[in-house]
């Protein structure tokens, strides 16, 4: 297998460097790469990994024929996620070995919608912030919680070893996005709408005791695949996150 090639931001100059947040499509695999990360297609039809992304540019592979220099302007075509290809202009703005990092020329209403779509979940998730215990209430039986913009919240419960000491794998998981409420919860998902007045300090016990009108959801499910673009860019936990993640997309329909 060929050695994965990566590339020192330290040595980028400040022009060479983002004004937006870096969003990093490195650890996907599979249908979860198809599903979460980006490719581009260059003018020579040849396809090309993105590594990095956000709203004014990003980093990725050289197609292996064509010759790119900083300066040049490229017509690319950009797949985000499992969606048609979008046309987009942009700009070389650093070469690497086989790596470059693009900007963004022209960016019109449709494309900006079109990646504001594919982005939004991603940048919560980046933005999460670990709630230190300290500031849990006794009620409170979670043992991670991660708040974060438009009042996100993402609770882990770890599996016990058989001496009762946390493991690094995630047994129960409830994510509150927007006005929905999502459990993965012995293998299974359902999804609930979120209550206005919800308080965090109530204990999460049995679905059926804290929320009504409760549905089974499979993997395809809207808010499964918002949750899944959140967990990717969680900064916190990498490994219990992406093996939690992979069981998410392997839920066939559930119930709670």
């Amino acid at each position: 297998m060929a050695k994965k090639t990566e590339f020192d931001e330290s040595k980028l100059s400040a022009k060479e460097r983002r004004q937006y947040q870096r969003l990093y499509f490195d650890f996907q695999q599979g249908r979860l790469r198809q599903i979460l990360g980006a490719e581009v297609i260059w003018p020579d039809d040849s396809c090309a990994e993105v590594y990095d992304m956000s709203y004014s540019g990003a980093a990725l592979r050289l197609p292996k024929k064509l010759r790119v220099k900083r300066g040049e302007f490229y017509r690319l075509k950009i797949a985000l996620g499992q969606n048609l290809p979008i046309e987009v202009e942009a700009e070389i703005i650093w070469v690497r070995e086989h790596i470059a990092g693009i900007r963004w020329a022209i960016m019109p209403p449709e494309v900006h919608s079109s990646f504001a779509k594919f982005l939004v979940d991603k940048l919560v998730g980046a933005n999460l912030t670990p709630i230190h215990p300290q500031f849990f209430s006794e009620s409170m039986t979670f043992d991670y919680w991660f708040h974060g913009p438009k009042d996100t919240n993402l609770y882990l419960w770890m599996e016990r070893s058989e001496r009762g000491e946390k493991t690094n794998r995630v047994d129960r998981a409830v994510v509150e996005l927007d006005d929905q409420t999502l459990v993965y919860e012995y293998g299974s998902l359902s999804c609930g709408q979120r209550s206005p007045d919800w308080e965090v300090q109530r204990d999460y016990g049995d679905a059926e005791e804290w929320l009504d009108n409760w549905e089974a959801i499979g993997q395809n499910d809207v808010i499964v695949q918002r949750t899944l673009s959140l967990l990717s860019q969680v900064p916190e936990m990498k490994a219990p996150l992406r093996s939690l993640m992979m069981e998410l997309d392997e839920r066939g329909e559930g119930g709670a």
